[in-house]
């Protein structure tokens, strides 16, 4: 199934397994390296919510992967 991919300026349009999730995606190295995102500090939309790593992707899903947010100390 297609999806697209995108993060920054960056996007990919990626053929995958019926059944893939977010988390699968976001830890994939190959798609980081592409992509140039960090797999430690990301995180993944699908239509401008925030979707967990167990959410299963769809055919013609757009996942936008941006970069947590970091917490001050207080």
């Amino acid at each position: 199934m297609l999806i697209k991919l995108k993060s920054g300026l960056n996007s990919l349009d990626v053929d995958v397994p019926e059944g893939t999730t977010v988390g699968q995606i976001l830890s994939n190295a190959n798609y980081a390296a592409v992509l140039n995102f960090d797999t430690s500090n990301v995180e993944g939309l699908i239509g401008g919510a925030k979707a967990n790593t167990d959410t299963v992707l769809y055919t013609g899903d757009t996942l936008l992967i941006q970069k947590l947010a970091h917490s001050k100390a207080a």
